[in-house]
């Protein structure tokens, strides 16, 4: 028998450094340092827009350009909108918005 496939093609139990949950200004930033550093990355986001953007190699964050993105991939970093990858993961990073309305004084 086969093992399940997971998303970004792995067996589905081969496990992962990291998953990053949120690949926004904050997630996918973490994401590009993580791969940068050899880690094993796989990056969750709600948006399949920006899972499929991430994984053409195209950035959505002004601060990540294009490059970055495209070496992540390279180093094999997949975006995915399939929670089933939190499953293999030895870490998970949870990088989403708080929810804070404006009229709240920040610190």
């Amino acid at each position: 028998m086969t093992p399940p496939s997971a998303p970004d093609g792995r067996d589905a139990g081969t496990p992962v450094d990291l998953v990053v949950v949120g690949l926004g200004y904050v997630g996918l930033p973490l994401a590009a340092r993580a791969c940068e550093a050899g880690v094993r990355t796989i990056g969750l986001d709600v948006s399949a827009e920006v899972a499929d953007g991430l994984n053409a190699g195209r950035s959505h964050v002004g601060d990540v350009p294009d490059s970055v993105v495209a070496d992540m991939v390279a180093a094999g970093f997949t975006a995915t909108t399939a929670p089933s990858v939190l499953a293999a993961a030895d870490t998970i990073v949870l990088c989403v918005p708080t929810g804070c309305p404006h009229q709240v004084n920040r610190i």
